[in-house]
Order: structure tokens, then sequence, then C-alpha cells
């Protein structure tokens, strides 16, 4: 089983830069799914969705921000950035 922790902290730090802080608010945590690029974190709020960030990425970039991986991994992958925005949403609530 593969560790995404650092890849969807990349992810993360990215997003943050790029949209703001507030993004996480925006994510659909029960339709959340890595492997559908409608309901993937980018699906839901890149400007353009998945297919922009296609644009503005290589694969090796969304590889290591945790906006890709392997099919059998997305499960995982999901698991581990719905993790990290219940933790986000959690903390930034309480600055």
């Amino acid at each position: 089983m593969n560790d995404f922790s650092s890849h969807v902290s990349n992810g993360v730090e990215f997003l943050d830069r790029e949209l703001g802080l507030e993004w996480v608010y925006s994510i659909d945590l029960d339709t959340l799914d890595v492997g559908d690029c409608d309901n993937c974190v980018a699906g839901q709020v890149y400007p353009g969705g998945y297919a922009d960030l296609m644009n503005d990425m290589d694969l090796t970039d969304r590889e290591n921000c945790g906006f890709t991986g392997a099919s059998g991994d997305m499960p995982a992958l999901t698991e581990e950035w719905c993790s990290a925005i219940s933790a986000l949403r959690n903390v930034r609530r309480e600055h």
C-alpha cells in the first residue's frame, strides 16, 4: 500500500497557492473520487476542471501533487484527500 500523504500535501500547497485557502470548503467529500475527472479534487475546484489542470501541469507534477495515479491507487488516494481536506477544514475554521 502506498503512502500518498506527501503527494496530497504537495497538492494542498499547490491549490492554496493557486486558489487561496477557501477551496477546501468547495469539495464535496461524499462524491470525491480521484479516479473521476468530474469528481476529483481538480474537477471540483480548479478553474476549467481537471482538463485545464492537465494543460497547466505535466503528468509527473500531477502525480506528485496527488491529482492522479495508477488506477489501483485511486481509492487510497481519494481516502488520503478526504482525510487531508477534513483536517484542513477543522484547522482553518479555528483560525
